[in-house]
């Protein structure tokens, strides 16, 4: 007979620190860890015991200590949560994840004014998506879906708006148009477009 090896847990498979999910997903914290005896597993949300089966639509997988939480639940049972593996041997902890539950973005209605400057003025068009944990990719495109060309002149800055160094009378057009790709929910959204009427000197 072979001598039974004994181990102690060691994580194969943790969450990460921070799990953003949105109406239609499923939360998946994933938890696996290797050990002889057999390891058991046990969860806290918010430094309390968190049990599984007191939370109809929330299952854990078998085998492991994966814990899976039904979308619909997601908004209520948002928070930190950390994995606890443990056999006779001892005890492995995986990360605190923090659970954030967010709705799809939506940009609120309202009314643009046009944008008037003088040539040769700098000027600053605005985009201000809606806020998520996970920022979105901002891109600035026409009403025919061409972007806006850059260059030294016109940029667009870290926070998402679009900077003219000098207007000129040719930047003149109705529709500069902010769209925010938001990578979780896998939407894209667009501001009102923005109309800037720039006036020779």
């Amino acid at each position: 007979l072979s001598p039974v090896v004994l181990q102690p847990p060691e994580l194969t498979e943790q969450p990460p620190e921070q799990l953003v999910v949105f109406p239609s997903d499923d939360v998946v914290l994933k938890c696996a860890a290797t050990g002889n005896p057999p390891i058991q597993y046990r969860w806290t949300r918010e430094d309390q015991p968190f049990i599984p089966e007191d939370h109809p639509g929330v299952t854990v997988a078998p085998d492991t200590g994966t814990l899976i939480i039904n979308a619909s639940l997601a908004g209520r049972l948002q928070g930190r949560y950390r994995c606890f593996a443990a056999n006779a041997l001892g005890t492995a902890l995986s990360l605190e994840t923090r659970v954030i539950a967010e709705n799809t973005p939506q940009w609120p209605k309202e009314k643009v004014m046009p944008v008037e400057v003088e040539e040769g003025d700098p000027v600053v068009l605005p985009c201000d998506p809606p806020k998520s944990a996970v920022p979105p990719k901002i891109y600035w495109l026409n009403s025919r879906i061409v972007h806006i060309a850059q260059d030294a002149r016109v940029s667009m800055g870290q926070d998402g708006f679009l900077y003219f160094a000098n207007a000129q009378v040719g930047d003149s057009h109705p529709d500069y148009i902010c769209h925010a790709h938001y990578l979780g929910p896998r939407t894209i959204i667009q501001k009102e477009p923005l109309d800037l009427r720039v006036a020779p000197s």
